[in-house]
């Protein structure tokens, strides 16, 4: 194929991140005053803790390198007074371990990894950053997930540059590869860290502390002026950094679907259902595609359920989120305690969202 014999490494997806672009935005385009922890543009996380009176803004921002037609712009908006001892502040991706155990680690001849990106601060030194590896299925902040901890440099405030490091993964053969669809490899980068939070070993394998290595940027929130961007995030096998793996972003989203899916309905719509028993009804058309996992759901809006004469026999009955049998799409299902029987339709009565949440 192409000159290269078929092996795991040049068979797997180029690039291990989702959506490193930042080109899709299901959940929005804009956070302001967020004070925790939370998802944003799809599959990036913003972790952050114990931040006292700062507050951030996340935005999808059209402030990109050439190549690139969106960033994730981090601003602070709420400066804090004082930073807390034990502040942690990083934006990360989570990747699932099924996508990325065909990588050699946790042998003696472990892969090596390039991670590269574009960024982009008001403020310039050197910033930290961090790879962390799932020991047995261990979540991203426990203490067995290994982690490589590093610092890179912005030389220029407010300009674009590309930043690339190759690590070679862990070789202790002690610890155990993640499986499935759990937690398997994490990116993050630091924003901030208190003086709790600061001093891990870097460039070195070693357990998580949920701290940060030293740099000279851990105090995003010290003002408002501060911001950063970041885009073209890319992680891929080797020891070298290749073009950007751009995609349709229709790819992407695709993709995204299956950690997070928005679902909007228009007012005055119909959706035709069948029931199934009991006054069960399972409207499967609506998702995209298999979740990772069985997912929560959340729902705004209203509807109800109506006969073949359009005579509403329930309003706004329960809705919730259930599994078929054997299947793995995880479809809607309508609920309610009263038997819907008779019902051919549901009709929404103002717009209607369905989030479905199958993160990690």
């Amino acid at each position: 194929i192409n000159g290269l014999t078929p092996q795991a490494s040049n068979m797997q997806p180029h690039n291990l991140i989702i959506n490193g672009a930042m080109t899709v935005a299901q959940r929005g385009t804009s956070f302001t005053s967020q004070t925790g922890g939370a998802y944003h543009l799809d599959r990036w996380r913003t972790n952050a803790y114990n931040l006292g009176a700062g507050q951030y803004r996340i935005d999808q921002s059209t402030d990109a390198p050439d190549g690139f037609s969106f960033s994730n712009k981090v601003s602070c908006t709420t400066a804090e007074a004082a930073q807390n001892a034990n502040e942690q502040m990083y934006f990360q991706q989570r990747v699932e371990a099924q996508n990325m155990n065909w990588l050699k680690f946790y042998q003696a001849n472990a892969d090596q990894v390039t991670i590269s990106f574009w960024v982009k601060s008001n403020r310039t030194g050197s910033f930290s950053a961090a790879l962390k590896l799932s020991d047995n299925n261990s979540v991203e902040n426990n203490t067995n997930t290994r982690v490589y901890y590093f610092t890179y440099s912005i030389s220029t405030s407010n300009t674009w540059e590309q930043k690339t490091k190759t690590i070679t993964l862990d070789t202790d053969v002690t610890q155990v590869k993640s499986t499935g669809v759990n937690f398997g490899m994490a990116i993050d980068f630091w924003l901030g860290a208190g003086s709790s939070r600061r001093g891990a070993t870097a460039n070195s394998w070693v357990n998580n502390g949920n701290a940060s290595t030293l740099s000279d940027n851990l105090d995003m929130l010290n003002s408002t002026a501060n911001d950063f961007y970041i885009t073209g995030v890319q992680l891929e096998a080797g020891s070298s950094a290749s073009s950007f793996a751009h995609e349709n972003v229709g790819d992407t989203l695709q993709k995204c679907q299956r950690y997070y899916e928005a679902i909007t309905i228009a007012n005055d719509s119909y959706i035709s259902s069948g029931i199934v028993s009991g006054g069960t009804y399972f409207i499967s058309s609506l998702t995209a595609g298999a979740k990772r996992s069985a997912p929560t759901s959340s729902i705004t809006g209203t509807f109800s359920a109506q006969n073949g004469s359009g005579t509403e026999i329930r309003a706004n009955p329960s809705f919730g989120v259930s599994n078929i049998a054997g299947s793995t799409h995880f479809p809607v299902t309508c609920y309610h305690v009263s038997n819907l029987v008779g019902a051919v339709a549901i009709r929404t009565t103002s717009e209607f969202v369905i989030k479905l949440d199958a993160e990690l």
